[in-house]
């Protein structure tokens, strides 16, 4: 078998423990997908490298805090663990994660002023507040939500994400709402991701799907879990993280499409005292385009305080787990999401609250990316609302270039072993056959050199180099052992 790891920008066999090089601490504590070894799948020929993180800078513009406690229109302002942007009102609606306890579920409309560059005190006003309802027009009920994250459709329409309670074995969800709160549906999610009533399969109490965010194209939508499932691995630790689980879907469609291992970092501080609380996670998601997206972990530290971190993540490489109960036992290789540390707040020079919802907010007149993000009190006396501002530097997104498109040699194996001819016509049937007639045109310079080659060839990386493949192409040959 041949394992999938990164190499470049290209696939290659390589042993097991080279898997998770890149995402140093984590340390793995399950398995890995085998493929099979003569099955190459979207490798693709060299390719500019589109691989850069997409932000190459951030800058710290100001923040501004709200006492807990704080009233708004007979609610309690508080819990505001999700945010999302509306560019045609300039607006942003905060999703607040009270279970129907202190008020009914609710979002929150607010605006931030940016129009000096800088947040401050005053730059932050809240304008009106919504109930969520469920299907049939009726608030929830206590207890039966758990709102932690929003996004904004085009169509206006919201997705909001509930944790659910795997200790009362109420199931997570994606709901899908109108502006004004009705529910009018809701995203098909995974079975794996349901709690079984006893903590032995499903998400983990409290660390469960804090994230929501749609593509800027809005076909697609990602959520993910807070720490990994009872069956996927333990909860993050101070000495490993932890495997997430991250979903993608495509709007229309039925369920996920798409699921992919998100390794979390270790708990970044150890509690003041040896009985003391910790925990590390990812808190929410902020797409780029369709496989990049801003990552926020926010980790906390009984007596110390709350460590935030954002992230820049990359799926397109990533092992797809869809449709896996739990992930593989060690032996069988799964490649997470590729992870780049963008900022950590605590080097800015303040000391970040529990931060869990971010939004992209206006451009900058300097022309660059406002980022806002909102902390989540817990309703606590000893804890406030923080809004902070960030300045994005954010590149363009890369060119899509086409891939190589898949193809299979299994049955070809006894036929061509580990050489091919190249004499005389031979070369363009066998190709044609095995790869189809569409992708000939990959073999261009192959076929060309036919007719200076005679008797066997070294189909290897070092093989191909004279023929003017590049590096990449040859070295996802390597794949098939030759």
């Amino acid at each position: 078998m041949a394992y999938l790891t990164p190499f470049d920008g290209a696939l290659r066999a390589a042993p097991y423990n080279a898997l998770f090089d890149h995402v140093e601490p984590f340390a793995p504590p399950f398995g890995a997908i085998t493929a099979p070894h003569h099955r190459l799948t979207d490798a693709g020929p060299a390719l500019p490298d589109t691989d850069a993180p997409r932000v190459q800078d951030v800058e710290f513009l100001g923040m501004t805090n709200f006492d807990s406690g704080m009233q708004f229109e007979g609610t309690t302002v508080g819990g505001l663990s999700g945010l999302t942007y509306l560019p045609a009102s300039d607006s942003y609606l905060a999703i607040s994660d009270d279970r129907s306890e202190l008020n009914e579920a609710r979002f929150y409309a607010l605006r931030v002023d940016l129009g000096d560059g800088h947040l401050d005190d005053g730059d932050v006003r809240f304008t009106d507040v919504t109930t969520l309802r469920q299907n049939g027009g009726a608030p929830f009920a206590e207890g039966t939500i758990d709102p932690e994250a929003i996004d904004v459709s085009d169509d206006g329409t919201l997705y909001i994400s509930s944790e659910g309670d795997a200790r009362q074995g109420l199931a997570p969800s994606v709901g899908h709402y109108g502006r004004d709160g009705q529910q009018i549906g809701a995203l098909e999610l995974p079975q794996a991701l349901m709690p079984d009533g006893e903590e032995t399969a499903g998400i983990r109490n409290n660390l469960a799907l804090e994230s929501v965010t749609l593509t800027p194209d809005h076909t697609r939508l990602f959520t993910a879990t807070e720490n990994a499932l009872v069956q996927d691995g333990p909860a993050a630790s101070a000495n490993t993280g932890s495997p997430a689980r991250l979903l993608e879907f495509e709007l229309g469609e039925d369920g996920a499409q798409h699921a992919y291992v998100y390794p979390t970092e270790p708990i970044p501080e150890r509690p003041a005292s040896d009985d003391g609380f910790s925990t590390n996670g990812l808190v929410e998601l902020l797409a780029l385009d369709d496989d990049h997206l801003l990552a926020l972990e926010r980790g906390f530290a009984e007596g110390v305080g709350n460590t935030i971190r954002l992230y820049e993540i990359d799926t397109e490489r990533a092992t797809d787990i869809q449709g896996l109960d739990a992930l593989p036992e060690a032996g069988t290789a799964v490649r997470p999401v590729d992870k780049t540390l963008v900022a950590d707040l605590g080097a800015f020079g303040f000391e970040p609250d529990n931060v869990e919802g971010m939004a992209f907010g206006p451009m900058l007149e300097d022309g660059r990316q406002s980022l806002i993000l909102v902390s989540d009190d817990n309703f606590s006396d000893t804890q406030s609302t923080q809004f902070i501002a960030l300045g994005l530097d954010v590149a363009p997104e890369a060119p899509t270039i086409p891939s190589m498109p898949t193809f299979d040699l299994s049955a070809f194996d006894a036929a061509i072993g580990r050489t091919l001819d190249l004499a005389g016509d031979a070369l363009a049937p066998l190709f044609a056959t095995a790869f189809g007639a569409e992708s000939t045109a990959v073999f261009d310079g192959i076929e060309a050199s036919a007719s200076t080659l005679s008797g066997a060839f070294d189909f290897s990386a070092a093989g191909l180099e004279p023929l003017g493949l590049a590096p990449a192409g040859a070295e996802a040959f390597d794949l098939w052992g030759m």
